[in-house]
């Protein structure tokens, strides 16, 4: 917060926020995923981990072949830092948008559910009854946080 925006009585509070922050110990390690199965784009993880919790997030710009409904499209560059059968499962809808013109009748614009497929690498299947171009490659951008205790942590 730009300190001209702070009013009278926060100074005490943005005191004890510092105070708190500097016992705490953050650490950061940043990884880079290997995309699979013809897709194409970038794809990586960060985690952000203390003492007692953790906060990690898949991010990137993903094509994938309109060729099927389940794709694995990307490893899953926390398998060694993180125990995953201690992760509740996560996952969600993102949209994505065909990269080209698609055949008439078919989808191009849809969501794609992606997670973690039991620790494994990260997959994308699409909902029941949507008609995608095989020829088309639809992309999105990944965004998918997901938190847990330190103590799911391999390291």
């Amino acid at each position: 917060m730009a300190y001209e925006y702070i009013k009278a009585g926060q100074q005490d509070w943005l005191q004890k926020l510092n105070e708190t922050l500097t016992s705490v110990d953050i650490y950061h390690k940043h990884f880079d995923g290997t995309l699979l199965n013809g897709a194409t784009g970038w794809g990586s993880a960060d985690i952000w981990y203390n003492q007692s919790f953790f906060v990690a997030s898949y991010n990137g710009w993903i094509v994938v072949p309109g060729s099927g409904p389940f794709i694995d499209f990307m490893d899953n560059p926390l398998s060694s830092i993180v125990d995953f059968k201690q992760v509740t499962s996560f996952n969600r809808y993102i949209p994505m948008q065909a990269q080209k013109n698609v055949a008439v009748g078919k989808a191009a614009r849809t969501f794609i559910n992606v997670g973690v497929d039991n620790g494994g690498a990260l997959s994308g299947w699409y909902s029941d009854g949507q008609t995608f171009d095989t020829t088309a490659n639809y992309g999105f951008t990944l965004h998918l946080p997901f938190f847990g205790s330190r103590s799911s942590m391999k390291i």
